[in-house]
């Protein structure tokens, strides 16, 4: 079986340089991308995990999170924020609503260990996780 594979989108390049170091430190895959165009061109299937920023340049997180559902993504979200919890969690609703496997959310900025709690909820990371 491949490693597992993230999806980082964030319109912030700090924050993308540092969620994809965090991952590269846990042997995770990662691909960066900038804005909600990039989710539109992925091919999503290759991705066991996405985590999404809620606030991109070109796009809200409910309109990203829409993408996806309509490219029926089967992988699961980790949604990403500064915003306050409740905004985060009405947009997590939102996620789950449409259909998809929200498995959490990280506040910015975010920690190694947050990460790696919330990655463990998805099976494919939980055994990579105790592995490496």
């Amino acid at each position: 079986m491949n490693d597992p594979k993230i999806l980082i989108v964030d319109d912030d390049p700090i924050v993308l340089e540092t969620l994809s170091l965090m991952l590269s430190r846990q042997n995770i895959s990662c691909v960066k991308a900038f804005n909600a165009d990039a989710i539109r061109r992925a091919n999503l299937g290759k991705f066991d995990c996405i985590l999404l920023d809620i606030w991109l340049s070109d796009s809200y997180g409910e309109e990203s999170l829409e993408i996806l559902a309509q490219q029926s993504y089967q992988g699961s979200v980790v949604v990403l924020s500064g915003a306050s919890k409740d905004e985060i969690n009405a947009v997590a609703t939102k996620g789950l609503r449409l259909g998809l496997s929200i498995i959490g959310y990280l506040r910015k900025p975010v920690n190694k260990l947050d990460l790696s709690q919330v990655l463990a909820l998805n099976p494919r990371f939980k055994s990579h996780l105790a592995s490496a």
